[in-house]
């Protein structure tokens, strides 16, 4: 059974989880700033939605922000932020750099599988 994160990047680290965050928190920032100018709006979300799917991979949780993004005005919502901690939300690093989901975490074993 495949899970649903199965295409987030295998080499997931801190700072990508932090980049990723930090990119999508300035990305909804700046819409609110540049609301009127529809096209840079656009712009903005075509690179946020390229700079996060090569921080992360892709998430299932990025469709909603690309769909309600393109919303005119529906964008002053914070959804590349939500779409982002809900991604990443029980997604931990092992000392290995390898993600670990948190429900996987109390398997018992302290090494990682390989």
């Amino acid at each position: 059974m495949r899970s649903y994160t199965s295409h987030m990047r295998a080499d997931l680290t801190p700072g990508r989880i932090l980049a990723a965050r930090l990119v999508a928190v300035t990305a909804d920032v700046l819409q609110l700033a540049i609301l009127p100018a529809a096209p840079l709006v656009e712009a903005l979300d075509v690179a946020v939605a390229m700079l996060l799917i090569g921080l992360l991979g892709w998430h299932w949780a990025f469709l909603p922000s690309i769909v309600v993004e393109a919303i005119p005005f529906v964008g002053a919502v914070p959804t590349w932020t939500a779409s982002v901690l809900f991604a990443t939300r029980d997604v931990s690093v092992t000392p290995a750099g390898l993600p670990k989901r948190e429900k996987d975490a109390g398997s018992g074993s302290t090494r990682p599988a390989g």
